[in-house]
């Protein structure tokens, strides 16, 4: 018997490696225009001393890195987060009259304090918010003491008109207004509601009524808040409930006030920086500017282009606007019972660009192997 085995084939091992590493950086830096046409300074430039987070020279401060981790994040349409108008930062990072890099602008005053202006593009969404007193007193088919209305909002150089409607509270429909009351166009207002209603129109105590601010802008568009209710009460309802109100700001401010201005106080502190949008249809564009003011005398009155913006416990401010692209001036009046009174003038010019580096890495990596038998065994 004969037998034939075909011979074995050894494993063989054929390697096949492939690697393409590619790499590409790229710096986009936008800077102001006509920088590359400054002429050259024949001086030698001041020395330059660097620390962890910051570069100073013989001029002052040149460059710090900030962390921007704890920023509070962008609020839902509609609705505006209160710490982006009230929170005020550390410092400014600018030396005095001085744009600095970002667009900031900062003036000193006379008792150590600072206010500063600062642009930035990333808008927000556009905050309006209209409140008066939750009651008022009702006697005699009549509404028997004026009823006062404040307004905030941060895009009054969009605003041509502000007025708010009164309506029956059963007129949820808002088909048939008692009153209309105009109110200033700007960041911060008031305005009076002398009470006259309609004679056809038969109220009782206990009953309420309704109201809507509207702000009309460019082309017949509006915004519309949503819908408050102000109820009918006794004056001697109203009278004690004033004098509980009177009471709770006395105690946080620490100081002596009367009760209308009392309520005044707390109506206007407690719609600054929010908003009570329903409908949003104005058209923004431009850039957001932040003013800021730290370090004020205690009991400070801060005027903005002669628009009152409260003063924390902490003596500082922040007001925001949202402003088209061009020069904006802001007129800033700090007003203390315990030192003189000081004007300073802030001018920003709204870019609406951004100053940004980018870098992009672009890595590629492959890697193709075979090993063990290439050819099967033949019996």
């Amino acid at each position: 018997m004969e037998n034939t085995l075909s011979p074995t084939i050894a494993p063989t091992t054929t390697p096949l490696r492939h690697r393409r590493v590619g790499l590409g950086l790229a710096l986009l830096l936008i800077a102001a225009p006509g920088a590359a046409q400054q002429p050259a300074r024949a001086e030698a430039p001041a020395p330059v001393r660097c620390e962890a987070d910051s570069c100073r020279s013989d001029e002052g401060l040149l460059l710090r890195i900030d962390d921007d981790a704890d920023t509070a994040p962008l609020p839902l349409t509609g609705r505006t987060d209160p710490r982006a108008a009230n929170a005020v930062p550390a410092t400014p990072a600018a030396s005095a009259n001085v744009a600095a890099a970002g667009g900031q602008f900062m003036a000193e005053l006379p008792n150590g304090g600072v206010v500063w202006a600062t642009e930035d593009p990333s808008m927000v969404p556009p905050s309006l918010s209209v409140q008066a007193a939750a009651t008022v007193p009702f006697e005699n088919g009549r509404v028997t003491r004026p009823l006062r209305f404040h307004s905030y909002n941060n895009y009054a150089s969009f605003i041509q008109k502000l007025e708010v409607t009164l309506y029956r509270g059963t007129d949820t429909d808002l088909v048939t207004p008692l009153a209309r009351i105009d109110l200033p166009v700007g960041y911060v207002g008031d305005a009076e509601w002398n009470g006259e209603l309609p004679g056809d129109i038969k109220l009782r105590t206990g009953d309420d009524l309704i109201y809507v601010a509207r702000a009309y802008g460019a082309g017949g568009a509006f915004d519309e808040t949503r819908l408050q209710r102000i109820q009918l009460v006794t004056p001697a309802d109203f009278d004690r409930g004033l004098q509980v109100t009177r009471e709770n700001v006395q105690k946080t401010l620490g100081q002596a006030l009367d009760g209308d201005s009392a309520q005044d106080l707390q109506v206007s502190n407690s719609i600054y920086g929010q908003s009570t949008l329903r409908l949003q249809n104005i058209p923004i564009h431009g850039s957001r500017v932040r003013l800021y003011g730290r370090n004020l005398e205690p009991n400070s009155r801060v005027r903005i282009n002669g628009q009152d913006f409260p003063v924390d416990l902490e003596q500082k401010f922040a007001a925001e606007f949202l402003e088209p692209v061009g020069q904006h001036r802001y007129q800033v009046s700090v007003e203390s019972r315990e030192a003189p009174s000081a004007q300073r003038q802030l001018d920003v010019d709204v870019t609406g660009r951004y100053l940004f580096l980018v870098a992009i890495a672009d890595v590629t990596v492959s890697s193709n192997s075979a090993s063990g038998n290439v050819q099967p065994l033949a019996a």
